[in-house]
């Protein structure tokens, strides 16, 4: 009976073995699913924050590039010819010129936001799909695959070309010493 007990106990340890790496198989699959699935929130948050930026930079483009033409049109428009000197004409192409900065630079900072929330979304449909599109194949070929994408999505260059903070601010105060200079010599 002794016998008996011990190899029905060998026979069920080995299929609870085989049961416990079958479960063991399908937690790790889930967990990578759900790391993923994770990852590419991650990349969901990062591309919906980078479009609010860009819809920030484009509204404050339009509100410059507004300022710009309004400025640009009255004083050089709306002038009397007569009272027109050189160092004020002068003064007002670099006030343009100085409003004209801000209007490109805005622009430039809206198209850097809007070029990382595309990459960013792309990543996010690539890593959502990558689980259901690999589902075909086994699990050894899924690794492999796996292991072939791994350098091709996370390796990526994605060079973020916007100014950092200590970059704005000497560009901000760069651009209100400027701003102020030809205010300055205006009223000279």
């Amino acid at each position: 009976e002794q016998e008996n007990f011990i190899s029905d106990t060998k026979t069920k340890q080995i299929e609870y073995d085989k049961i416990l790496e079958e479960h063991k198989v399908a937690v790790e699959q889930l967990l990578g699913k759900i790391s993923t699935t994770s990852i590419a929130g991650h990349h969901k948050k990062v591309a919906d924050s980078a479009m609010k930026s860009a819809r920030t930079w484009q509204i404050f483009t339009m509100i410059s590039f507004a300022i710009t033409a309004g400025f640009s049109v009255y004083s050089l428009l709306f002038q009397e010819i007569t009272t027109l000197s050189w160092p004020d004409l002068v003064a007002k192409f670099f006030a343009i010129a100085s409003l004209g900065s801000l209007t490109a630079y805005t622009a430039r900072q809206a198209k850097i936001n809007q070029e990382l929330a595309y990459n960013n979304r792309n990543l996010e449909v690539e890593l959502k799909t990558l689980d259901p599109y690999i589902a075909i194949f086994n699990s050894h070929d899924q690794e492999l695959f796996k292991k072939e994408l791994f350098p091709k999505i996370f390796g990526r260059n994605n060079e973020n070309k916007a100014l950092s903070g200590e970059e704005y601010d000497n560009f901000a105060v760069q651009f209100i010493e400027k701003l102020m200079n030809a205010i300055e010599k205006r009223e000279k």
